[in-house]
């Protein structure tokens, strides 16, 4: 039996856990708690980490087992593009995890918003809304991660951060008044800049389709195929999917 709800995020010990879309965020919350509850009841003598920075990691990262999706074609290519961002970026960033919300406002409030501003709700309308709001988090998103950050710390077994943090208390790594490893340096970055336009949806269609299809060197440089034949990567360009650019 495999939940609706429950899959792994990049390896096999990353649960997620996918809500259903809900007019409020209390129903969601409903339906959130209801899957914790049944992980803890069916997870056996294991346990749940509840901080986005890991816990305790293998030394050699190669013993992080990535998700295993089946043998069909979609699950073959969602393996795929975990390997590949474990060559990319290695199995331990990866081991980073995080919440994403997906959220539309319902059709009334685009409405209302239109009158107010003298135009008509239609598709173009709400396009141009919609990349306002993403403008204005991308302004505002050092004060989102200050007040709301609840990452200050990270194991000791998360070697990146053993050079530049302090130690806090036995095994635990972090800085004085920091609130979001997460976010930060030591968080998870893609490593190839590039930049993706949020002025209009056409533009950042653009960028984004582009950033798929435009190779980067450092990629290029690891090869698409392993020693045995096996593909590494699904591609060596900037991002192998457009899901790269989200995590």
């Amino acid at each position: 039996y495999t939940h609706p709800n429950i899959t792994t995020d990049y390896a096999e010990t990353l649960l997620e856990l996918v809500t259903d879309p809900h007019p409020t965020p209390e129903a969601a919350y409903a339906q959130l708690l209801a899957l914790h509850r049944y992980c803890a009841q069916n997870i056996g003598d294991e346990q749940l980490w509840p901080g986005s920075m890991p816990c305790i990691l293998p030394e050699n990262s190669d013993d992080i087992a990535i998700g295993y999706y089946g043998t069909s074609n979609g699950g073959k290519m969602r393996r795929l593009y975990r390997e590949g961002l474990g060559h990319r970026y290695g199995k331990t960033m990866q081991m980073i995890a995080g919440i994403h919300y997906n959220y539309s406002p319902p059709a009334a409030l685009w409405t209302q918003l239109a009158a107010r501003d003298g135009e008509t709700a239609d598709q173009d309308y709400i396009n141009r809304r919609y990349m306002g709001a993403l403008r204005a988090i991308n302004r505002h998103a050092w004060l989102i991660n200050y007040l709301y950050g609840a990452s200050p710390a990270v194991h000791d077994s998360f070697v990146p951060a053993r050079a530049v943090l302090d130690t806090l208390a036995p095994h635990t790594l972090g800085w004085a008044g920091a609130t979001s490893l997460r976010m930060s340096d030591l968080g998870y970055q893609n490593k190839t800049p590039f930049t993706i336009s949020f002025n209009d949806l056409a533009t950042y269609t653009r960028d984004l389709a582009s950033a798929v299809s435009t190779p980067a060197p450092r990629f290029e440089h690891l090869g698409l195929y392993n020693p045995d034949g096996s593909r590494k990567q699904i591609s060596t360009h900037i991002l192998q999917i457009a899901n790269e650019y989200y995590t």
